[in-house]
C-alpha cells in the first residue's frame, strides 16, 4: 500500500502540473486568436474569462491523454535516474508491479475523463453556445430526422421553444410519402407541440389549411436547441437516444456508433498509455538507457493516439465499421504495450 501511494504521488503531481501547462498553454493561444472578437463585443476582461471558463472542460479533455502520458514517462524516468527501479528488480520485484502500482490512480484518472467528455464538456458547450450566440448571418435551413419523418426550420427562437417556418415531411415504414405539413410556427406549452397557420396534405394530394394542429412528435425544446448548434457535443445518453430515434439529430448512424464506442471506450487509454511508458523503465542513467526510453515510450504514446484519431474518423465517414475504428487503436496498442513489458522484463 505504501509503495503504490509513492508511485501514485509521483504520478499524480507530475500529471497535474502537465495539464495545467498544456491547458493554459492552449487557453492562451485560443484567448489571442479570440481576443478581439470578444473586445468588440463589448465583453472586455470579464467575458474573455467567461471564455476561457466555458472552454476549460474540452482544453481538458483534449490534453489529458497527453499529459498522462508524459507524466507516465517523467515518473519512471526518475525512478530508473535514482536507482530505484534497479533496486526494486534487484528485490525480486517485477517491472510490472510499478504498472500494478499506478492502477488505482490510472483508474481514477480514467473516470474523470470519461466524465469530463460525457457530462461537463457537453454542458458547458451548451451554456457556451447560449451565451456566444450571434445574429451577424441569417441562419440557413435546418434539416434533420424525427424517427421516421424528415423537418425543416427555418429558425429556432426562445431556447428551442419557438420554430418558425416549419415543414413536416412523414415517410411511411418503406419510406414512401405519407403526409406533407407546412405551418408559420411551431410552439410549445403543456408539455406538447402546436402547429400554428399552414396547411397538411396527404400522398394523394388534396390541401387542407389550419389554424392550429397539434404536432405528434417526441422533440423536446432542449433537443431543437441542439440541433441549431453547428457541431453540438452529445453525451452517451443522447447518443444512445439518437440510435434508437428518440433524440432528433442532423448525424449520420454510422458517426452516432462510432462517436458512442469511442467515449466508452477512451477511459482505457489511461492504462495503455501507463504501459507504453513502460521502456523508460528498463534503461540505467549509464549509456543513455533512459533518453532512449523515454523516446520510444513518447513515441509510441502519440502514435497510439494519432493512429485512435484517425480511425475515429474513418469511423465516423464510414470507411470502417464503427466497433473496429473505436477499438481497433486500443487491441493493437495494447499488444504492443504488453510485448515492451515483456521486453524490459528481459
Amino acid at each position: 500500500m505504501t509503495f503504490a501511494f509513492y508511485l501514485s504521488r509521483m504520478f499524480l503531481a507530475r500529471l497535474i502540473a502537465g495539464l495545467l501547462a498544456l491547458a493554459g498553454l492552449l487557453q492562451l493561444v485560443e484567448l489571442m486568436d479570440k481576443a478581439d472578437e470578444i473586445l468588440e463585443r463589448g465583453l472586455g476582461v470579464a467575458g474573455m474569462a467567461r471564455f476561457a471558463f466555458y472552454h476549460l472542460p474540452l482544453v481538458l479533455g483534449a490534453v489529458l491523454p497527453i499529459a498522462v502520458l508524459m507524466a507516465a514517462t517523467l515518473t519512471l524516468a526518475a525512478l530508473a535516474r535514482r536507482g530505484e527501479i534497479a533496486a526494486m528488480r534487484a528485490a525480486g520485484l517485477p517491472v510490472a508491479r510499478l504498472v500494478g502500482g499506478l492502477i488505482p490512480v490510472a483508474l481514477a484518472v480514467a473516470a474523470l475523463d470519461f466524465v469530463l467528455a460525457d457530462r461537463v464538456a457537453p454542458a458547458a458547450d451548451a451554456a457556451f453556445a447560449r451565451w456566444w450566440h450571434t445574429d451577424d448571418a441569417e441562419p440557413e435551413r435546418l434539416w434533420f430526422r424525427d424517427g421516421m419523418d424528415v423537418v425543416g426550420v427555418d429558425r429556432v427562437e426562445a431556447e428551442g421553444a419557438r420554430l418558425i417556418g416549419m415543414e413536416v415531411v412523414r415517410r411511411q415504414p418503406d419510406g414512401r410519402l405519407a403526409q406533407w405539413i407546412a405551418a408559420e410556427r411551431a410552439e410549445w406549452g403543456d408539455g406538447r407541440w402546436d402547429l400554428v397557420g399552414g396547411s397538411q396534405r396527404g400522398a394523394e394530394g388534396g390541401v387542407q389549411p389550419f389554424e392550429r394542429l397539434h404536432w405528434t412528435t417526441h422533440l423536446v425544446p432542449a433537443n431543437l436547441a441542439e440541433l441549431a448548434r453547428p457541431a453540438p457535443l452529445l453525451s452517451t445518453g443522447h447518443l444512445m437516444a439518437a440510435l434508437h430515434g428518440r433524440w432528433a439529430t442532423r448525424y449520420s448512424p454510422k458517426v452516432l456508433e462510432t462517436r458512442l464506442l469511442h467515449t466508452v471506450a477512451a477511459p482505457l487509454a489511461v492504462v495503455l498509455l501507463i504501459v507504453l511508458a513502460t521502456p523508460v523503465a528498463g534503461g540505467t542513467p549509464r549509456g543513455g538507457g533512459i533518453t532512449a526510453g523515454m523516446a520510444v515510450g513518447l513515441a509510441a504514446g502519440l502514435s497510439y493516439l494519432l493512429l485512435d484519431g484517425i480511425l475515429g474518423a474513418l469511423g465516423e465517414a464510414g470507411s470502417l465499421p464503427p466497433i473496429m475504428a473505436a477499438w481497433l487503436a486500443h487491441a493493437a496498442f495494447a499488444c504492443i504495450g504488453g510485448a515492451m513489458l515483456l521486453f524490459v522484463e528481459g
